[in-house]
């Protein structure tokens, strides 16, 4: 079981550090951009915030994702703190859910200004691995819950 939870800890890790460098990418696209005029606007200052905010609940899953880890570690699963924890990680997922189809005007405008159609279909996968996330997470929450609820 340890090899497992280091190898979790690993992706989680990853997973952080790539949504810090998508971040990181879409910021310094819009800062350097040649058309200044068409990146400005109140879709890509929304896509930025919002880009950010997900960067902060990830960082808020990943933290509750490590504490959900050191109690797999320690065979304390099924307590109403691994819920609660497990809970926390599925709501962000929700949120980031929500939020990413706040990020949507950016890929619209890159792909306005790179005449790129494609780029669209990119931000749309992005919507769909989110989708993906939250629902593998609200799957082993109800789980973990039912599990709980079944062991008092």
């Amino acid at each position: 079981m340890k090899k497992r939870v280091n190898l979790l800890k690993i992706v989680i890790i990853l997973t952080m550090i790539f949504f810090l460098l998508v971040t990181g990418l879409f910021t310094f696209l819009v800062i350097t951009a040649k058309h200044k005029a068409e990146l400005s606007g109140h879709g890509i200052l929304l896509s930025m915030v919002v880009l950010y905010l997900i960067d902060i609940l990830v960082a808020n899953s990943v933290i509750n994702g490590f504490g959900l880890l050191k109690l797999v570690r320690e065979d304390q699963l099924i307590t109403v703190t691994a819920g609660n924890k497990l809970t926390k990680i599925t709501r962000n997922s929700l949120v980031i859910l929500l939020f990413s189809f706040g990020f949507l005007p950016m890929f619209y405008s890159f792909a306005q200004l790179s005449d790129a159609p494609g780029l669209m279909i990119i931000g749309c996968l992005f919507i769909c691995i989110f989708f993906a996330i939250f629902s593998v997470s609200w799957f082993f929450d109800g789980l973990l819950q039912k599990s709980i609820r079944g062991i008092k």
